[in-house]
């Protein structure tokens, strides 16, 4: 019988996930507020079926939806999934989602289980194939009798070597306002035995070595790590980390966009859809409380007073237009106008290429008292031309094939869940080297 997949979303990620579940033989429909996507997935993809609604505000036809398909994906923001797990458990259909589960939806575990469903969760790049990965390493550690002692994972998407990273050091191939909050956010380490905490992750690089060292990064510690330890039941390891890779640079461009208030994420009268025309210079005027109709002068030296005197970071802001005659989109915060200007500013030109790099090494004390080390990598290169980005393709064939595993009945779990079992990672990660994403792993014995 044929199986019927529903889309919510058609951002960056979204083509190779519809793409995948056709080829997998789904009758698929994607879903979207806006009709230029659906139009241009439409052309491509001629056999998708298209809805256009918005899903924030009409849940009865999201509901209708849901209710006529087997299994739903959503590719949209989290603060979204949380109602649609709700309309999910409430029509006992699955649902795949690719970014982390929050509080209210991990709370949702209880009703899915009495309804039946799976809600399969955080089944994308990272998280997603950083779980599987990992969680394979520590169960063919086990396997042996060895006790985890450490768990190291990073990773982040990048403009390729080859590509102009322009001046922010960055060029967005996912969710613009996702990359901004995620180095906004506080974060826990555990490192030899010690919790390190991070108010603002942004603040607290770390130049990369090892195997990624050619790649001129630096690290960003990634959320709470510690909770990881019982997530993977690995309570004996005395390292546990997590990163964000970004070229080196990244975080302090971070700080001075902050330092400046375009961060802000409370909502402002001057960008409500009611109020008079606004520049990027006169938005700055605003931020830096300097006087109505200050020359450009005048805002430039406001400026640098607040970067200490940095011309470097000075000459980065004025090459992202933010003292310019620009308007500035009205998206009723700095950090959503922000995040909106610059998704159109720092876009991959044709032909560049973008760049998702994963490195996981999970180290484990064998009954011998041998060191014994796996160390997991992957290169993954893409063109954002057509939507195919190394981006969207691990974040959306893993979204589709998890999709996949999901219809098969294979997976018995019920509730809210991960993708950190073997009867979803094994099949998982081969479905993802049938579509040539090459992941690498190294035995190392010390």
């Amino acid at each position: 019988m044929v199986k019927k997949a529903l889309v919510l979303g058609t951002g960056l990620v979204s083509r190779p996930c519809l793409e995948t579940l056709l080829k997998y033989g789904f009758t698929t429909t994607c879903v979207s507020a806006i009709q230029e996507e659906l139009d241009n997935l439409l052309k491509a993809f001629p056999t998708l079926d298209a809805a256009r609604l918005d899903v924030s505000r009409d849940k009865e036809s999201v509901q209708k939806l849901i209710k006529e398909n087997d299994i739903v994906i959503s590719l949209l923001p989290s603060f979204l999934h949380y109602e649609i797990a709700l309309i999910c458990i409430e029509e006992r259909k699955d649902l795949v989602t690719t970014s982390y589960f929050d509080e209210a939806t991990r709370n949702l575990h209880l009703k899915a289980v009495t309804a039946g469903v799976t809600v399969l969760g955080e089944s994308g790049l990272d998280p997603g194939i950083d779980h599987m990965l990992a969680t394979k390493c520590v169960d063919a550690l086990k396997e042996i009798g060895g006790q985890v002692i450490e768990l190291r994972s990073v990773c982040g998407g990048l403009p390729a070597e080859e590509s102009k990273a322009g001046c922010m050091k960055y060029k967005f191939s996912w969710f613009p306002k996702g990359v901004f909050i995620s180095a906004l956010q506080p974060a826990k380490c555990f490192l030899d035995g010690k919790t390190v905490e991070f108010k603002a992750v942004y603040e607290t690089p770390e130049n990369v070595t090892g195997s990624l060292e050619h790649y001129n990064l630096e690290c960003l510690p990634n959320r709470d790590a510690l909770k990881y330890r019982d997530l993977y039941s690995i309570q004996t390891a005395s390292t546990l980390f997590r990163g964000t890779l970004r070229y080196q640079g990244f975080s302090k461009i971070v700080r001075s966009l902050f330092t400046l208030g375009l961060m802000e994420q409370s909502a402002l009268p001057q960008l409500a859809s009611s109020a008079p025309d606004l520049t990027w210079k006169d938005f700055l005027t605003i931020l830096l409380e300097l006087p109505t109709h200050s020359i450009e002068e005048d805002v430039e030296k406001a400026i640098l007073g607040k970067l200490n005197g940095d011309r470097e970071q000075m000459k980065i802001i004025t090459e992202l237009q933010l003292i310019s005659d620009k308007a500035v989109p009205r998206k009723s915060t700095p950090l959503d106008a922000l995040s909106a200007h610059l998704a159109e500013l720092l876009v991959y030109g044709p032909g560049e290429q973008d760049l998702v790099l994963m490195c996981i090494k999970v180290s484990a004390k064998l009954p011998s008292g041998q060191l014994r080390s796996y160390e997991v990598f992957m290169a993954e290169k893409g063109t954002p031309v057509g939507g195919q980005s190394a981006m969207s393709r691990t974040v959306g064939i893993t979204a589709a094939a998890c999709a996949q595993v999901l219809a098969t009945g294979e997976v018995k779990r019920k509730g809210v869940i991960l993708p950190i079992t073997k009867d979803i990672y094994e099949p998982v990660l081969a479905k993802l080297c049938e579509e040539g994403i090459a992941i690498k792993t190294n035995v190392i014995d010390s």
